[in-house]
């Protein structure tokens, strides 16, 4: 029997990205006494945290098919409660492009999560 490689999975890459980031981030922190080496390394160790949070969210989404993008998004629905969100609303939510915005909103309209409703306001 041949030995086979497969690519690795979403989980692997996420994981494999962090580390790969997270050790490109390590040999830019500043060193030394310096009000800013204490001031970049805490930001760094915020920038590290998100990641791996970002990672263990990832792993934990697995079975469910969605996205972080995705889940931040319906995040962001469940957090506005009545209100309705814009698509610039949900942006600023996740932190995403306006594109990236438009396509996690189709994703989930596909899956019949949301629904888009038509701002009256709007004349496009």
């Amino acid at each position: 029997v041949a030995d086979t490689a497969s690519p690795p999975g979403p989980r692997e890459r996420s994981t494999e990205q962090a580390a790969l980031v997270d050790g490109a981030v390590d040999r830019l922190v500043p060193t030394g006494d310096a009000p800013e080496a204490a001031t970049a390394g805490t930001l760094v160790w915020a920038y590290l945290a998100g990641r791996q949070l970002d990672v263990w969210l990832a792993e934990a989404l697995g079975s469910t098919g969605l996205t972080t993008s995705e889940f931040g998004a319906l995040a962001g629905v469940a957090f506005a409660g009545e209100h309705t969100l814009t698509a610039g609303d949900l942006a600023r939510w996740t932190v995403q492009t306006s594109g990236g915005t438009t396509k996690t909103i189709q994703r989930l309209v596909d899956r019949g999560l949301v629904r888009r409703v038509a701002d009256p306001d709007d004349g496009r």
